[in-house]
């Protein structure tokens, strides 16, 4: 199942984000890094959205008090106007991922969608290469069937 294979590998590196790690030779702060980039990216947060920040039994030592989300949530609002360097408000909004401000909706959807968008488009592309290479035999036994 696509959702398993995708779903699970983010929930579980989610669940390794640490926002206060500065050290950039750690793991964890490749995590972060990776978070917030995607998020940035993608315009998104969370695995299945900005609740997945504040989910129990996660501590994921963030670096200002009353912030509930990492900065990639946090760089754009929906009518473009770039908060990367002001985004403490965002970062402490208790907004849910049906937010008309933010975007806090889930990246899984995204991830999903762009893999669904595109996959006529691979299929297509497989199907092409196959029948060149089946041509191309088809015309390689014609030669040798020619050669006396």
């Amino acid at each position: 199942r696509p959702g398993k294979t995708i779903k699970d590998p983010l929930k579980s590196a989610l669940s390794k984000y640490k926002d206060d790690v500065t050290d950039n030779t750690t793991p964890e702060f490749a995590y972060k890094a990776a978070w917030n980039e995607v998020q940035k990216e993608l315009k998104c947060c969370g695995v299945d959205g900005v609740k997945d920040w504040t989910l129990s039994g996660t501590d994921f030592h963030w670096d200002t008090v009353g912030v509930n989300k990492p900065e990639g949530c946090c760089m754009l609002k929906r009518d473009g106007t770039d908060i990367s360097t002001d985004n403490l408000a965002c970062r402490k909004s208790g907004e849910g991922a049906d937010s008309q401000v933010y975007y806090f909706n889930g990246c899984y959807t995204i991830i999903k969608d762009e893999i669904e968008e595109n996959q006529n488009l691979v299929v297509g592309v497989a199907i092409g290469v196959v029948a060149v290479m089946f041509l191309n035999m088809m015309f390689s036994f014609a030669m040798c069937t020619m050669v006396k």
